[in-house]
């Protein structure tokens, strides 16, 4: 986070996840530490509570990347100025809402 461009601090501002990355995560780490020094029982607790977010978070990121790949969407190396995901359809396909698209994916 730290050496992000604004854009990408915007975009993780927007999904919440600014205090999840990079310096701001350790900081968590370490108020985690400091505040409950003389307590280790709450260290303990607020150490699991974090993890437990940080799992939570890591398996709500798995289950984009496999429904990305029921998509058949593939990875390739990304070149600077080229979006990291993108959508392609067959023009006569356009006719169909996107919201459509996930009902008519269930059915097949």
């Amino acid at each position: 986070m730290d050496k992000l461009t604004p854009s990408p601090n915007i975009v993780f501002n927007n999904i919440e996840a600014v205090d999840k990355v990079g310096s701001r995560f350790a900081k968590r780490v370490t108020i985690i530490s400091e505040e409950n020094a003389f307590f280790i029982n709450l260290t303990i607790q607020d150490s699991h509570d974090l993890s437990a977010e940080t799992q939570k978070d890591n398996e709500h990121s798995r289950k984009i990347f496999l429904g990305l790949e029921n998509f058949n969407v593939v990875t390739n190396a990304l070149n600077y100025g080229k979006p990291e995901v993108s959508v392609a359809y067959s023009r006569n396909s356009s006719e169909i809402d996107l919201k459509d698209f996930k009902s008519n994916q269930s059915s097949h």
